[in-house]
Parts: structure tokens; sequence; C-alpha cells
């Protein structure tokens, strides 16, 4: 195989790798006013990105009501994976305004 057409298939062989590395289901938008959507269903195994929309740039941590799982503090449009695995109701919040809280329902696959 020529050396050009080797490096165009290895690059192309990283960026396809690089892609469904970084590749996320759903998203909420996490912000003072709320969070988007409040409620989300999703099948067990789905990865939900977490993404701080805060306008002012605020930090913000999303926090399970159950202790479940803890994100870590997101600055300005910054974002979190979080990978559901176990059915059942997953009620979280911002641990900087309890008032701003969410819901995932996670399903059998």
């Amino acid at each position: 195989m020529p050396p050009a057409l080797l490096r165009l298939a290895c690059a192309a062989l990283l960026l396809l790798w690089a892609s469904s590395a970084t590749a996320h289901g759903p998203t909420v938008r996490v912000a003072w006013s709320g969070l988007q959507p409040p409620a989300l269903t999703v099948r067990a195994g789905t990865t939900v990105h977490f993404h701080n929309a805060n306008s002012s740039g605020s930090p913000c941590t999303v926090v399970a009501d159950d202790g479940s799982f803890t994100g870590p503090t997101l600055g300005r449009a910054e974002g979190w994976h979080h990978t559901f695995e176990t059915p059942g109701r997953f009620d979280y919040h911002l641990s900087e305004q309890p008032s701003a809280k969410g819901r995932i329902v996670v399903v059998e696959p």
C-alpha cells in the first residue's frame, strides 16, 4: 500500500475511533433557570450528557438524591457523562441550587 494511502487510512480510523469514544445519548442542559429536560426516560446502558448551560458561567454540580452518582463541578460550557446501567428512578439536583431538580427513569433495554 502506498505510504500516502496508508496515512489516509490511519487518519480515518483514528477519526472514527475518536468520534465513537466521545459519542453520548441525550443531553440535559443544566442552568440556574432549571434542568432541560426536567425528566428523561432512557434504556439501561444509556449514557446521558450533562452540560453546564449557565450563561453567567456559574459552576454547577449534578448530584443524585440517593447518592448513586455525583458529577464533577462543571464550569461554563463544560460537560460530564454518566452511564445509567441499572433500571430505576434517579432523582437528582444541583448541589449549588437544590431547588433545581431533575429525574432520569431507566427502563430495561
